[in-house]
């Protein structure tokens, strides 16, 4: 799927939770301010084990490998994510680096939607 206007991104917001509760002109503000990345496989998406971050992470379109421990880096991801999930809120909401780290499995799409 590929996201180029905001008008898109907002379509896209519609279609997911939580951000499925907006109204169109809410989603279409939120949308105004995301940004759409494209990975490759192994690119490192997000960690937020390394400080605060701002946004939160929702998958378009791939899957991305989430570590929700710090330590586990080397162990298979406790989490896989797919088209519409979302993390790196619990980081951006508590402003403090309690992760996850998250890694594209394959060619990803990801959109960050500032906090």
């Amino acid at each position: 799927m590929s996201l180029v206007d905001a008008s898109q991104v907002a379509d896209f917001l519609a279609a997911h939770p939580p951000f499925d509760a907006l109204s169109r002109e809410s989603a279409e503000e939120v949308a105004a301010h995301a940004t759409v990345t494209e990975y490759a496989d192994g690119d490192l998406v997000l960690d937020a084990f390394a400080g605060a971050i701002h946004e939160v992470c929702i998958v378009v379109s791939g899957t991305v490998a989430l570590w929700h421990d710090a330590a586990g880096f080397d162990e298979p991801a406790d989490q896989i994510a797919g088209p519409g999930d979302v993390f790196g809120f619990s980081a951006m909401l508590t402003e403090r680096s309690v992760g996850p780290r998250a890694a594209a499995v394959g060619p990803a799409t990801v959109l960050r939607v500032d906090g």
